[in-house]
């Protein structure tokens, strides 16, 4: 990874989140703005959302990323990405008003959230577009959703354990010397296609879920990032390249990475895929 300050700032838009630490665990998030809408000078369709909590003494972290979709009939999605983060956040903080445990949270979070989430993003979609268009009031509600389309991912991580879902992305794990996908991609999809937020069957009934304890690292990123080292079946590149972010964490310390990644991640881009570029990273503290 490239220091921060050899970036080209003409090419490099780019944005990170604080540094969110706990007693076990730190976290933090970078985008950029993808080289071919640099180019265009359409804007980021990525978004997220990091922050951490307390629930009864118990430290946790919240992250949400989202990729919007970007062609011109999803030409909301900027914001339909905007909102997923904060809908994702703002359910999952409302299930820490009483702690309860490791094992009932993924319970609650594999049957209550999709729903729950699913409404709320489309109540504020609904709301914003009333503003943003009135004079387009009589279209179906599915329209209107269409228009804002977004993938999404989370995690939340509580004492030692990793409770994660998306309908697309990439969630990368670390542990036992070993990287791999917390989560396989569906087969049924074809080359670009994913999974949306605003289709109900898929927000309702897409999603995938998984927990983990003890991992040593944890990355989510959107396919900007999987697509920049090739379209094929073998993540060995991609594995490469989350090595070396995890390696320069350990080495610099997580302000230096979160500095330095938006020339990194940018490179990725203007090499590869051209797509927004967005990555999220939880670390182990005792990983050290």
């Amino acid at each position: 990874m490239e220091k921060a300050e050899n970036a080209n700032p003409v090419e490099l838009e780019h944005e990170t989140s604080d540094i969110y630490k706990t007693a076990t665990h730190s976290c933090f998030a970078v985008k950029v703005k993808g080289f071919t809408h640099v180019k265009n000078g359409s804007n980021c369709q990525d978004a997220f959302c990091c922050k951490s909590i307390n629930a009864n003494g118990k430290d946790i972290i919240i992250v949400a990323v989202a990729d919007g979709h970007g062609s011109q009939k999803y030409y909301l999605s900027e914001f339909g990405a905007r909102f997923a983060v904060d809908c994702m956040c703002s359910v999952f903080e409302s299930y820490f008003d009483e702690y309860i445990s490791i094992r009932e949270l993924y319970d609650v979070v594999r049957t209550d959230f999709p729903p729950k989430f699913y409404q709320t993003w489309c109540e504020i979609v609904e709301k914003d577009y009333e503003g943003r268009e009135p004079q387009n009031q009589n279209e179906e509600r599915n329209e209107i959703h269409k228009k804002y389309g977004t993938t999404a991912m989370f995690c939340l991580v509580v004492e030692n354990a990793f409770i994660f879902g998306k309908l697309d992305g990439n969630i990368t794990i670390y542990k036992n010397s070993e990287y791999y996908e917390s989560i396989k991609d569906d087969d049924n999809l074809i080359g670009t296609e994913a999974y949306t937020v605003s289709k109900k069957d898929n927000a309702l009934k897409k999603w995938g879920f998984g927990i983990i304890y003890d991992a040593d690292f944890l990355t989510l990123s959107t396919d900007g990032l999987r697509m920049s080292f090739g379209e094929d079946d073998d993540p060995k590149l991609f594995y490469n390249a989350i090595s070396e972010i995890y390696n320069y964490i350990c080495k610099h310390g997580e302000s230096t990475a979160r500095d330095s990644l938006p020339t990194f991640l940018n490179r990725c881009s203007k090499d590869g895929s051209g797509d927004d570029i967005t990555i999220c990273c939880i670390k182990s503290n005792t990983s050290d």
